[in-house]
């Protein structure tokens, strides 16, 4: 009944094709130049058994790695057997999925197969019963043979290429001789790799399973070898550079260098861990998929992880990142599923039994701080990450810190190390007492050494401090006094217990000292001049003080300035001027960029003047080399008005030169009169105004009518002598004693008598005077005192001051005695 069946079927196929063929006005006559050959040559030619032909296709087309190139020339009578007799033939079970696998054909075939590929059902099944048997060939061979047919009619109407050709949206694979190539791998001349299921058809940006392996294919259709796909879902594959096959359930490093995690079915993971077995835990990035690699990186659980060089979970062991430092990965729990978490923020004990300080990231702290709650700060040793345990350490700022028997700074205790003595942590910071005197949290000062432990009979100097020396005893600091020391000598200290050497150093906690500029060494501990013009201050650790001061031993202060918006940094010191700084002191820099103690003239402003902080005068009146300056609300030289943040009283800086040589401008007006819009302005000794009593215009001084006169202020005391409007003389003065109730008179008096070399006679005195100018019939007068008084001005006149005369100093009557003439008025006030 089969035989019959099958003759009858091949009779209507040799009746269908002979009509197809007699049907084109052009036939190839040869079979091996097309696939439509006369199938009636074919029909009579031996058939190979179904069996033979598998065996021929396996072990010659089995892998595509293995005669690509060689030609793969499949006949129409293999194609016929093979639809007719191998049918769904070759179904495996995939382990990974729970959907049958077809060799060579899959299930979840593009749609385009939908009217070519038999049905994968139990009727069609390859069984060798007779019931099923002739179902499947009535059936199912027809629809494969009208599919093949139909291809092999469109060579009749189009040209047919080698290798993959897209056919009614179906892509079909040729044979350089026109054949469809089924069940079977074919490279082309060009070198390109396909595949054709049985019915000559390929797939398409997917990854397909022929013969246990899953290989990948492009979107030409061709076998995909070290490049990627992406499916119509979006989904993401990449050929194995040498076979093609999907890289799966693994981490693979692919042609641009970087490693990928792709799941079971070979398709790219994201944001997910995936376990390989013999290799361990990887973990798929979230934004392309790519594998965590040598460093330590957060999950999407929250969780830090350390990943290995190829991308698996370091669990109980070291990594290492380079540009981050090493990090140690946790071993498993038990009852864990996996370990690998890094230790992060504190010190902690690693399998070699040392305990390390790791940051906050998990990576070890080679030379870094690292802050644990409720322990407190650790340091991990610059080459090896171990914590500094018991004892004094220096860190990388070039500070030494005491560090307690469990690698934590020991903030406030005493600490002892064999060997080498006691040290202690400053209370705040736990840096350790070095190299000087310092108050511990007992109340008591004691002497620590260059190391930062305790200097018993030794002397210690200080730079900016100077020698302190440690009683033999216990260490406390002699201070205060004179001590001998153990050279027998006694020495006097400080009440801060340093050796009284008349100099002041500032100690910076974190300062700034200067890199060797012609080495190229890190600029570290100073100021320093960048390529863009600008100098930079940098800190301890060499980077950028934004928005801070630093110290540089030697150089004094520097203020690197906060970043300004947009820009791509800030720390660059302010220089040549007077700046306003986070606290909202305005201080004076040099060219340099350091804290100024002195002149410093800045272009376009001109000139400043720091202090010995280096604090700049602002809004008052200083005297610098004997001469008084005025300075304004910036705190540079002014003229005009200025009222003294000090005294409250008014101030005028001058007119003047300004050049970066000369600061003539900004002199403050004393002694004088100074015409000021139209008027003129008396200023005394000290450079206050004082003409609330008297003044002029057009630039004349006049008081009750009077151009020619002297005015006494006795509040402030001075004297003025005026002569034609014009200030011929001003100077301190001292008055009438107050305690001894012995006042000189205030009111409107005139010059009664002018002589020289007099000798003034009271009750238990008699001073020789120079000049005596009488104002009085009962004594007062104006008259110089430098036989007996050396000071003037100010409040000496409360309790030092005269019988009730004016007591002015011989150099400035030497000036105006010339103007002063009997008759001359005297204003006191």
């Amino acid at each position: 009944m089969r035989t019959k069946k099958h003759s009858l079927f091949l009779l209507a196929l040799f009746l269908f094709v002979g009509f197809s063929l007699f049907s084109v006005d052009t036939v190839s006559a040869s079979v091996e130049d097309s696939p439509k050959a006369d199938i009636s040559e074919l029909a009579s030619e031996e058939k190979t058994t179904p069996d033979e032909t598998s065996k021929e296709s396996v072990s010659e087309t089995q892998t595509p790695a293995e005669n690509l190139n060689e030609e793969t020339i499949t006949t129409e009578e293999t194609n016929l057997n093979n639809t007719l007799s191998d049918s769904d033939k070759d179904i495996n079970t995939n382990p990974e999925n729970t959907e049958p696998v077809i060799d060579g054909d899959i299930d979840n075939s593009p749609e385009y197969l939908a009217d070519t590929a038999p049905e994968n059902s139990e009727d069609n099944a390859p069984e060798n019963s007779e019931d099923n048997a002739p179902e499947n060939l009535e059936d199912n061979a027809p629809e494969n043979f009208m599919g093949i047919f139909a291809a092999q009619k469109d060579l009749q109407q189009q040209s047919i290429e080698e290798g993959v050709n897209i056919i009614d949206g179906i892509p079909y694979l040729y044979d350089k001789n026109g054949g469809l190539v089924i069940n079977a791998w074919y490279t082309t001349t060009s070198g390109s790799t396909s595949y054709g299921d049985k019915n000559g058809i390929t797939r398409i940006n997917q990854i397909w399973q022929i013969s246990g392996g899953n290989y990948v294919f492009g979107a030409d259709g061709y076998l995909v070898k070290d490049d990627w796909i992406e499916t119509d879902d979006g989904k993401k594959a990449y050929g194995n550079p040498k076979t093609g096959e999907a890289y799966t359930k693994g981490a693979f490093t692919v042609k641009n260098g970087i490693r990928y995690v792709f799941d079971q079915n070979g398709y790219l993971l994201k944001d997910d861990w995936l376990y390989e077995e013999g290799y361990g835990w990887t973990y798929a990035g979230p934004q392309d998929g790519a594998a965590y690699i040598r460093g330590v990186f957060t999950v999407k659980d929250g969780e830090r992880y350390a990943f290995d060089d190829c991308g698996y979970l370091a669990e109980n062991r070291w990594i290492y990142q380079p540009g981050s430092g090493y990090a140690f990965g946790k071993p498993k729990a038990p009852g864990s599923k996996r370990g690998g978490a890094v230790y992060r923020g504190g010190a902690f004990m690693a399998s070699d039994g040392i305990r390390y300080v790791f940051d906050a990231d998990g990576y070890r702290a080679d030379g870094k701080w690292v802050y644990e709650e409720g322990r407190g700060w650790a340091y991990g040793n610059p080459y090896t990450g171990a914590a500094f345990r018991q004892g004094a350490f220096t860190t990388h700022e070039g500070i030494r810190y005491v560090f307690d028997a469990d690698g934590y700074r020991a903030d406030g205790k005493w600490v002892y190390e064999p060997g080498y003595g006691y040290a202690y942590g400053n209370p705040y910071t736990g840096a350790a007492f070095r190299q000087g005197v310092f108050t511990t949290h007992e109340g008591i000062r004691y002497v620590f050494d260059n190391y930062g432990y305790r200097a018993y009979g030794k002397w210690v100097y200080e730079p900016g401090y100077g020698w302190a020396y440690g009683n033999p005893n216990t260490g406390a600091a002699f201070r205060q006094g004179v001590f001998t020391t153990h050279e027998g000598i006694r020495y006097v200290f400080d009440n801060y217990g340093y050796r009284a050497v008349g100099a002041w150093v500032y100690e910076p906690k974190h300062g700034w000292a200067y890199g060797n500029p012609y080495t190229g060494a890190a600029y570290v501990k100073g100021a320093f001049s960048m390529p863009d013009g600008f100098r930079y201050a940098f800190d301890n650790y060499g980077y950028l003080a934004e928005n801070r001061w630093i110290y540089e031993p030697g150089y004094g202060y520097a203020f690197g300035r906060p970043r300004a918006p947009g820009s791509e940094r800030g720390g660059a010191v302010y220089r040549g001027g007077a700046f306003t700084v986070n606290n909202g002191v305005r201080y004076v820099f040099n060219e340099y960029g350091y804290r100024s103690y002195g002149w410093q003239y800045e272009p376009g402003y001109g000139w400043a003047f720091g202090d010995p902080n280096g604090v700049a005068k602002r809004n008052t009146i200083y005297t610098i080399n004997g001469t008084k300056y005025v300075f304004g609300n910036e705190g540079y030289l002014t003229t005009g008005w200025v009222k003294d943040s000090v005294s409250g009283r008014w101030v005028y800086g001058l007119p003047g030169r300004t050049t970066a040589k000369i600061h003539e401008l900004g002199k403050a007006a004393q002694n004088e009169g100074v015409v000021v819009d139209g008027e003129m302005r008396a200023f005394d000794y000290r450079g206050y105004y004082v003409s609330r009593y008297w003044g002029g215009k057009n630039g004349t001084l006049r008081m009750n009518g009077s151009s020619s006169f002297m005015f006494i202020d006795k509040a402030n005391q001075t004297i003025w002598v005026v002569s034609g409007g014009s200030v011929v003389g001003a100077a301190p003065i001292v008055t009438g004693d107050v305690l001894r109730r012995m006042q000189t008179p205030s009111g409107n008096y005139r010059v009664l008598s002018k002589s020289m070399w007099q000798t003034l006679t009271g009750p238990g005195y008699s001073s020789p005077v120079k000049y005596w100018m009488g104002f009085t019939n009962v004594g007062h007068g104006v008259h110089d005192s430098s036989y007996w008084r050396a000071q003037y001005g100010g409040q000496l006149y409360y309790n030092s001051g005269s019988h009730g005369c004016v007591n002015v100093p011989r150099s400035a009557v030497d000036k105006f005695w010339p103007y002063v003439y009997v008759g001359m008025p005297i204003f006191i006030r």
